[in-house]
């Protein structure tokens, strides 16, 4: 169960809308950034590509860098795209040792 306060902030807004634009974008030039940037990380806001970098640290530090603490894509450029599953955890509610992955 979300707490209250973050399904509020949540109600009406989901991953996939919060990111249209940016998924639009990754995947109307994914084809040329194969050819070109294939396994470096790709930063995109709203409709603007901020870069390419080599490492997922080195994307996020210029994404910051620039953008500050907000919202933005990080996609690495693959063929085949990773699907990565997390739980929401609230304090106090779970413990990593819940999941088999942890055990």
């Amino acid at each position: 169960m979300l707490v209250p306060q973050l399904t509020a902030q949540l109600k009406g807004v989901g991953t996939m809308a919060l990111y249209d634009t940016e998924n639009a974008i990754y995947e109307a030039n994914k084809a040329s950034w194969l050819r070109d940037h294939e396994g470096h990380w790709v930063i995109i806001k709203n409709d603007q590509v901020l870069g390419f970098y080599p490492s997922k640290q080195e994307a996020f530090t210029a994404a910051i860098s620039k953008y500050g603490n907000t919202t933005f894509l990080a996609q690495r450029v693959q063929a085949e795209e990773e699907v990565i599953s997390m739980p929401l955890l609230v304090p106090g509610e779970y413990h990593e040792s819940d999941y088999p992955a942890n055990r």
